[in-house]
């Protein structure tokens, strides 16, 4: 893969949650009765993720499925406290990691995208203003962007 279709994917990624922002502000009375749905949407989009670079990494076997599904289960157990500032930069390794399957690696940047679009919104209720929400929400994800620019030049694809 060339390290420009990483970096232009990479973008594309962290542009999910700044377009989700957009979203939000547009379809604003829409946020609070949406809220659980928007959450389910996230751990939908959280597990195929998951699901899809466990695939891609060719992680076939019984054990490690049950591992990973576990790991999982423990991750949605403490979604609360760790779901909302972990998955980024958790999805910059994967991103990394599936760049070497060219499939996989679009898919999973899409879905990246889209699971931005509720992330945001779970995150917009309470903001007033746009710029300064979208200027939060690119401070609040730029250690994806760090890592995974950080991961194509200290690694290299």
């Amino acid at each position: 893969m060339e390290i420009f279709q990483y970096l232009l994917a990479s973008a594309l990624v962290y542009a999910g949650p700044l377009a989700g922002v957009f979203l939000a502000f547009s379809a604003r009375e829409e946020l609070k009765p949406g809220k659980r749905y928007f959450e389910l949407l996230q751990k939908i989009l959280l597990s195929l993720v998951i699901f899809f670079a466990l695939s891609g990494l060719g992680i076939h076997n019984l054990a490690g499925i049950a591992a990973a599904v576990l790991s999982f289960l423990l991750f949605l157990r403490f979604w609360k406290d760790t779901g909302q500032w972990a998955a980024y930069p958790v999805f910059a390794v994967i991103l990394y990691f599936s760049s070497h399957e060219k499939e996989a690696f679009f898919m999973l940047s899409g879905l990246m995208f889209i699971y931005g679009l509720p992330y945001a919104a779970v995150l917009m209720p309470g903001r007033k203003h746009r710029l300064t929400a979208l200027w939060n929400m690119a401070l609040r994800n730029i250690s994806f962007l760090l890592i995974a620019v950080g991961m194509v030049f200290i690694a290299g694809i």
